[in-house]
């Protein structure tokens, strides 16, 4: 008997309405305990795989099957749809004992998995849907594990529906609403009833871009009424309402039903603006930004306000809506005043990528300011500010030239380029990422080449300061000839033509530039040996030593000339008339005054770098506000 009982279990899917009867007829005794246990099993494998409805139905109409038993979780009306099997489902139905509210290990009921769209045989789905929720046992407000309802589900979009998959789709929700509107007290409240993550239907209708069910819940409720503005300002978990969601996701049509109901922000502080924003869709950000300039309140100085407009800026990636932004944003202002938004972007030393994201933004919107003066005074551009203050994410984004030229090259008022900066501050990763660029190297490569001939010219200097301070000393009179002419006193009088030096200066000159001048004869060179040692690590430095280098070899040169220039005048025109004593004092007057307009010359110059070094210490590193606009 038992044996009977399997038989029948086995055999179903392929038995036919005759031979299901029969055996159910001659079943007796222990077998009709053994249905009444095992029965359900054998009517789902006939759902599953009988296409015969006649075995269906006998089956069902057996009284001694027990339809509500669960199979792996599921009762037998949760496999029926599932199976999209609309004879079973009608079957079933008509069982009086059937619970249809009964869930499942996941908390649907089948009313839950027949308003789940679904790729393929949808129209069969909407048939069992309808079905369902036409007959009164049907809870519609019953919830899942998500505390969800069938309209929820309803709701829910995957993409790569077709588009009569999407009617179907708009048709289950036709069928829910209206199904709500005659069963229950208020479809306001069943509409407006919130998942777990705090959303209504009308959250996710509006995310998948069911413009259709949206218009057809606004028009049950009344596009003006205020359960109609009460359902489209019901806020999630989050803040957000369903006008978010459309403007985010782009879905115009339906912004276009929403936006004029209302607005507010979520818990970010974003409008339905920010939102539209995020979407990259021009013309969804045009038609928010109208709304939100000229009708909805707290924006009507949205033009005017600067930070509102930075923080737009802030939250999108898209080129196209920024430069839509800042094109609005300038509408009003003189194009001089373009370079103080990229000056504020450079300032902006956030740990954020919002800077260099706004830098990048400016740039593609208006790429000639990129060498272009951020400070007249001082000549500085982007590069330079950004080098100064140490921001590697600005370097970053300027160097990128993602739409536009960079000259990092530029020099400004001081002749200093921004590399020069960056080492001067000794910062090592501004440094990498500016030496990385092939303009940098070709310029750095410039600067050694530069270096070995202002080396080879410093040299070349020494030795001819050697030259003159040498043969001047040559011609300087004998210490027995100035002491013949000390003791003559002041009567005694050179003849005209007589070279006249004094020997002590004369010879503290020459053995100066003797020194010198062997240093530049040796092998390594003296001005090798001078740029080489001293912080070599930035080849502009150790260029700047050899201009030292210069003028230093310069600097002996002008003395030896200068004392061969002062004997000739001494012996042409001086010596006939004064005395060796006088001449002497003469000699060290002018050799001692030269030395002091020098030392004062040096020291202005030191003073003056000195303090152009304090006040770059002392550059703001916060958010300047924007000048001009």
């Amino acid at each position: 008997m038992e044996a009977e009982s399997c038989m029948l279990e086995a055999f179903v899917h392929s038995c036919t309405e005759s031979q299901v009867r029969e055996f159910l007829q001659n079943l007796t005794g222990r077998n009709k305990s053994r249905i009444r246990t095992h029965g359900h099993v054998a009517l789902l494998h006939a759902i599953e795989s009988n296409e015969d409805a006649g075995v269906l139905r006998a089956l069902i109409e057996e009284p001694e099957i027990q339809i509500n038993l669960r199979t792996e979780g599921n009762t037998l009306l949760h496999t029926a749809v599932l199976s999209r099997n609309k004879d079973a489902v009608i079957a079933l139905l008509k069982r009086n004992d059937l619970d249809p509210n009964l869930k499942n290990r996941r908390q649907d009921t089948p009313l839950h998995l027949a308003a789940k769209p679904c790729v393929s045989t949808c129209q069969d789905l909407v048939d069992i849907l309808e079905m369902l929720v036409n007959d009164p046992r049907v809870h519609l407000g019953a919830l899942n594990g998500d505390k969800q309802t069938a309209f929820h589900i309803a709701c829910k979009h995957f993409k790569g529906l077709t588009s009569r998959v999407m009617v179907n789709i708009a048709a289950s929700v036709e069928l829910i609403v209206s199904a709500g509107e005659t069963r229950l007290r208020s479809l306001s409240q069943f509409l407006k009833l919130q998942d777990g993550s705090g959303r209504t239907g009308l959250h996710y209708a509006s995310e998948s871009g069911l413009h259709e069910v949206v218009g057809r819940v606004l028009n049950k409720l009344g596009s003006k009424s205020k359960d109609a503005f009460e359902l489209a300002l019901t806020q999630d978990n989050k803040g957000r309402v369903a006008v978010h969601f459309a403007a985010e996701r782009g879905h115009f049509a339906i912004l276009q039903q929403l936006i004029d109901i209302g607005d507010c922000k979520d818990e970010k502080g974003f409008t339905t603006l920010h939102h539209a924003i995020r979407s990259g869709r021009q013309d969804i950000v045009q038609l928010c930004f109208r709304k939100a300039k000229y009708s909805a309140p707290g924006y009507n100085s949205l033009d005017k306000t600067m930070s509102m407009y930075l923080e737009l800026l802030r939250i999108t990636t898209h080129h196209t809506i920024a430069n839509f932004l800042l094109e609005d944003l300038y509408s009003h202002v003189d194009e001089k005043r373009y370079p103080s938004l990229l000056h504020w972007a450079v300032e902006n030393k956030d740990s954020s990528n919002y800077g260099a994201l706004l830098i990048a933004h400016i740039l593609k919107w208006r790429p000639r300011i990129a060498n272009e003066f951020l400070d007249p005074a001082t000549e500085s551009t982007a590069l330079h500010r950004a080098a100064i203050l140490e921001n590697l994410n600005a370097v970053k984004a300027l160097c990128s030239e993602n739409g536009w030229y960079l000259n990092a090259n530029q020099r400004d008022k001081k002749n200093n380029t921004a590399l020069n900066y960056a080492f001067e501050m000794n910062n090592k990763d501004i440094c990498r990422e500016l030496m990385q660029r092939q303009d940098v190297k070709e310029h750095l490569s410039r600067l050694h080449k530069y270096r070995e001939t202002y080396v080879i010219a410093a040299n070349a200097i020494l030795v001819v300061a050697v030259l003159v301070a040498t043969l001047t000393y040559v011609r300087c009179p004998t210490v027995k000839e100035a002491a013949e002419a000390r003791a003559a006193g002041k009567n005694n009088k050179f003849r005209q033509g007589d070279v006249l030096v004094v020997t002590r200066i004369a010879f503290i000159l020459a053995m100066a530039s003797t020194i010198l001048g062997a240093f530049a004869a040796l092998p390594f060179s003296f001005g090798f040996f001078f740029t080489q040692t001293v912080d070599d690590n930035y080849v502009g430095k150790s260029v700047k030593r050899t201009r030292i280098l210069i003028v230093i070899a310069s600097y002996c040169l002008i003395l030896s000339l200068a004392a061969v220039v002062f004997s000739f005048i001494c012996s042409q025109y001086i010596s006939p008339y004064l005395d060796y004593g006088d001449c002497e004092l003469a000699c060290e007057i002018v050799f001692f005054l030269f030395i002091a307009v020098s030392a004062l010359f040096m020291s202005i110059n030191i003073a003056r770098c000195c303090k152009s070094r304090r006040r770059r210490a002392q550059l703001p590193t916060g958010w300047p506000p924007l000048e001009g606009v």
